[in-house]
């Protein structure tokens, strides 16, 4: 399961040693937050969300039946590109000359609720278009939709130089997405089983020219999170405070920060921690919990607050699922030190 933020899970455990005399070093954990009565939310009109692919190019989101008036957060998200290194959808797009987002989309008859691009730049501004979808079944439209506010993107603030914020913030992009809202016709008090089809997005330049088709896959997060906590509750801010409370396993993380590091809830070993600190030839050595493929990075500070710095020099790939460890040869001879990890996206 990814999510492509660019974020980093900090590990929420604090070591430390005193480096100044020999002996056994000491582990500090941070005390655990009061865990709130894990009783599943009421849930109703829960349709179902699934995804299925014709190639790296096309997605198709398939809406199950069962949608209602109360249900106007069920959202599917497609991800444009997201993990793939090197993408021009993540870039500067003034300084490429990209001008226009262009894609198909192919409907089986239904007007979804919201048909949306989304847009995310680095200063965390959100841009959004709405595109059409024919109402012909298995009819494909050419959506275009040009990078100005005459084409009509809407910003998730207000100031008052909207044209001079978009070009800004068109210079950083950091995430492209496709978002679709199942869709009830008039006279129906619940939604039909519906699908949508998208197809080969690219930027178009001023001169024409097509980037190759984006890589477009499920939004892991979205998906992981509908499937914990039900309808609904696809994103981290559409959780209630109690929600944000429950610990399936009982291993003092919360679920909701157990899937956005990648975590199993419902397995108490595979909580992202420090496992042991110990001075090995007058080095730290910390081990931490990991899983295959990951990649972490090891920090010290001289105070709990930091600043932290790497230990390592690039980030470290876990090899397998378990445990792993690094040594911190830089520490010195004075101390105490503080050591924290972090768990890099990729």
């Amino acid at each position: 399961m990814r999510t492509h933020f660019k974020m980093r899970v900090i590990l929420a455990v604090l070591c430390a040693v005193c480096l100044a005399g020999a002996g056994n070093a000491a582990l500090q954990t941070l005390d655990s937050a009061d865990i709130l009565s894990n009783s599943e939310p009421t849930l109703t009109n829960a349709a179902t969300v699934a995804f299925s692919s014709d190639g790296a190019h096309t997605i198709t989101v398939q809406f199950g039946p069962g949608s209602g008036p109360m249900s106007g957060t069920v959202l599917a998200t497609i991800g444009v590109d997201e993990g793939v290194i090197g993408s021009l959808f993540f870039s500067n797009y003034i300084q490429e000359a990209v001008n226009t987002i262009q894609f198909g989309v192919t409907g089986d008859g239904y007007q979804p609720a919201g048909a949306t691009l989304q847009l995310l730049a680095s200063n965390g501004h959100v841009w959004y278009s709405k595109f059409p979808v024919s109402s012909t079944v298995g009819e494909r439209l050419e959506v275009l939709l040009p990078l100005t506010l005459e084409s009509g993107w809407v910003p998730n603030f207000s100031c008052d130089d909207l044209h001079g914020a978009l070009a800004a913030d068109l210079q950083n992009i950091i995430r492209v997405a496709i978002m679709l809202k199942p869709g009830t016709p008039e006279g129906m008090s619940t939604s039909p089983e519906q699908s949508y089809t998208i197809d080969n997005v690219v930027l178009v330049n001023d001169d024409g020219i097509s980037s190759p088709p984006a890589v477009l896959a499920e939004n892991d997060l979205e998906q992981a999170l509908l499937s914990r906590y039900g309808y609904g509750y696809g994103t981290i801010e559409s959780l209630t405070a109690t929600m944000k409370q429950y610990d399936t396993d009982g291993d003092g993380m919360v679920d909701y920060i157990e899937i956005w590091a990648e975590n199993d809830p419902d397995f108490a070993d595979t909580i992202f921690r420090i496992d042991a600190l110990e001075l090995v030839g007058g080095n730290p050595k910390v081990k931490w919990v990991c899983v295959n493929g990951e990649q972490y990075t090891l920090k010290r500070a001289g105070a709990p607050n930091g600043p932290y710095v790497a230990v390592n020099a690039s980030p470290l790939a876990a090899s397998g699922t378990g445990f792993m460890s690094n040594s911190d040869t830089g520490a010195g001879n004075s101390g105490p030190v503080f050591y924290r990890v972090v768990k890099e996206k990729q």
